[in-house]
Order: structure tokens, then C-alpha cells, then sequence
């Protein structure tokens, strides 16, 4: 049975699909989530801030597609588990 691909904005970027690539599209959707939660909106009626990471986890999803952006998260987690052993 054939099953119709639907690419991504990351397949049509890069022609070549190589697990380098992959990697380093992971890696880096990854990095923008680490960095997209470090930006803040506090308001004034909550004490909850709005924070970039969720436009970071649903870009990253649009970008890469459902595979590579749930293990670009995965990662993620994995960075900030680490982070917490070795740091705190």
C-alpha cells in the first residue's frame, strides 16, 4: 500500500533529505525553543506570564512536521533534564 507524503516547509527548503539534515533541523528547533522560553510578557490581571515557548513549539511543529518536531521536543526535555542534574 502507497501512502501519500505531505511535505514540509523544511522539505521544501532542503531537496536532499539526509539524516545530517535532520539532525541539525532537530538540533536547531530544539535551540529555538530553549530560547523562545527565556522571553516573558507579564500582565498586569494575572500572575501567570505569557511565555514565547508556545509559539516556539507550534512553530517548530509547522516547520519540521509531527516527527521531527516531537523529537526536536523531546529534546528539549532532554536538554532541560539535564540542565537541571549538572547545574542545580
Amino acid at each position: 500500500m502507497h501512502t501519500n507524503r505531505v511535505l514540509t516547509l523544511s522539505d521544501n527548503i532542503f531537496a536532499k533529505d539526509s539524516i545530517f539534515t535532520d539532525a541539525i533541523l532537530i538540533l536547531t528547533g530544539s535551540l529555538v525553543t530553549a530560547v523562545f522560553a527565556q522571553i516573558s510578557i507579564y500582565l498586569p490581571f494575572s500572575p501567570v506570564p505569557i511565555t514565547g515557548q508556545t509559539l516556539a513549539v507550534l512553530l517548530v511543529g509547522a516547520v519540521l512536521g509531527s516527527r521531527k518536531g516531537a523529537i526536536s521536543q523531546i529534546l528539549y526535555l532532554i536538554e532541560g533534564a539535564y540542565w537541571i542534574t549538572c547545574f542545580c
